[in-house]
């Protein structure tokens, strides 16, 4: 009895080493990404400001090239201000640099 004890104990162990690992490997990515664009468009009355989701596709905006603002990009936490500025801002990862037009 002592012996089927003992292996089941380490089985056990394996189990619970293996699902630790797996939750470390496949944990989500740190961070809040986010988008800057006008979501009324161009001619609504909004401003452009910070959204977690990309602009939809019938305001076919499209993201332009421009080392000095951000379109999109995952951040440390959610952007506080009106301005996409890289300076004015903090520094994301997986960003994507421009205005959204």
């Amino acid at each position: 009895m002592r012996k089927v004890f003992s292996n089941f104990n380490i089985i056990g162990l394996i189990t619970i080493i293996a699902i630790a690992a797996s939750t470390v490997a496949f944990k989500p990515t740190s961070g809040t990404y986010a988008f800057f664009y006008d979501d009324d468009g161009a001619a609504g009355d909004n401003p452009p400001s910070w959204h977690n989701t990309p602009p939809p596709a019938y305001l076919g905006l499209k993201c332009d090239s421009n080392p000095n603002f951000i379109c999109s990009g995952n951040f440390p936490y959610f952007p506080q201000n009106e301005s996409n500025g890289v300076n004015d801002n903090p520094t994301p990862t997986m960003v994507y640099y421009g205005n959204y037009k």
